[in-house]
């Protein structure tokens, strides 16, 4: 009988010890934390890598642009444009698309032996596509022309004047030469439309180029923006100040690693002080619940920019919120033996 009470007492004991064990170690669960990270040191932007052009110093804890002359953009890809001429024009028009200069050497030309043009005409180069760009007229002979209209037009119907040229010479490159560029327009049809009576006019070609900008780049370090509980990547908020003529822009990629990048988000502007959602943006787990792989390190490049040469944006801060909300291990069940 008292053997039997013994085995009973044990029994409960061990039984009361599992109970605690299992309700204490193996269920407990983790509450969702949000928190976050934020870069607005000067040690924390030199930690980074500056792409070009970034000034870390002369405003301690802040990013500027360094150099703010403009410098040309880049060439746009024209070689897919058609053109066509109306009128009494001659020449392979289509080869002055994207021509390189050639002096005297003309891709277009009015009549070869002088004769007065007796009607309008015109050349129209189809880009294909809307562009913003600056156009770069590649060395121009205007003869004894006048009243040139140098037009550009968004649907090939409604045309806007960039300039009219009036009166010419008789030299090569007399009226424009290959230094001749246009402000930033947007635009996907050019057009030169010459009057009546007019002769000897000559054209090598023109070329189309990104809007003329000083730029600024920089991205955070691979291991700065990071949490091994990653869940997911919520908010990115920036401070900044951006004057008249210049611009900010953020992009976003992610890893697991360090080392294997995600591809780079589309560019994103939000408002200084406002706090834009990157959970559309960004990945920040991927796989099936229970086995997801998590995205644990997140990048941020920067580009500033500025149009007019001298001002430049300033970035002060940017804070990345996330959380870790990780669901806790399953319970691992256990099992007592009594022995006698």
């Amino acid at each position: 009988m008292k053997k039997v009470l013994l085995a009973v007492i044990v029994i409960l004991i061990i039984s009361s010890c599992f109970f605690i064990f299992s309700r204490g170690s193996n269920t407990k669960r983790i509450k969702s934390q949000t928190t976050s990270i934020m870069l607005s040191s000067q040690d924390q932007w030199q930690g980074g890598t500056v792409i070009n052009n970034i000034d870390t110093t002369s405003a301690p804890g802040s990013m500027k642009i360094d150099n703010k002359a403009l410098v040309q953009g880049r060439e746009i890809d024209i070689s897919g444009a058609t053109a066509t001429s109306t009128g009494p024009l001659g020449g392979d028009i289509q080869s002055a698309v994207g021509a390189t200069p050639c002096v005297c050497t003309w891709n277009w030309a009015t009549n070869e032996n002088g004769e007065l043009i007796q009607e309008p005409a015109s050349w129209t180069v189809d880009i294909g596509r809307v562009v913003d760009g600056v156009i770069h007229l590649v060395q121009f002979d205007t003869g004894l022309l006048g009243d040139i209209a140098w037009q550009i037009s968004i649907n090939g119907t409604d045309w806007t004047n960039l300039t009219t040229f009036l009166n010419g010479g008789s030299t090569c490159g007399y009226g424009f030469d290959d230094t001749t560029i246009f402000s930033e327009q947007t635009f996907r049809y050019f057009r030169i439309l010459i009057n009546v009576n007019r002769e000897g006019y000559g054209i090598s070609g023109f070329k189309v180029y990104e809007p003329s900008l000083a730029t600024a780049t920089h991205i955070s370090a691979p291991m700065q923006i990071t949490d091994p509980n990653l869940y997911q990547w919520q908010t990115f908020t920036p401070t900044y100040t951006k004057p008249a003529n210049t611009d900010v822009k953020f992009r976003f990629r992610t890893s697991t690693d360090a080392t294997n990048w995600t591809d780079w988000s589309n560019y994103q502007t939000p408002a200084s002080g406002s706090s834009l959602d990157l959970t559309s943006i960004v990945t920040s787990k991927t796989g099936p619940p229970g086995s997801e792989t998590f995205y644990k390190y997140l990048q941020v490049e920067t580009t500033l920019s500025n149009t007019d040469g001298t001002s430049t944006p300033t970035v002060d801060s940017y804070t990345i919120g996330y959380h870790t909300n990780r669901k806790p291990n399953k319970p691992i069940a256990q099992t007592a033996v009594i022995r006698q």
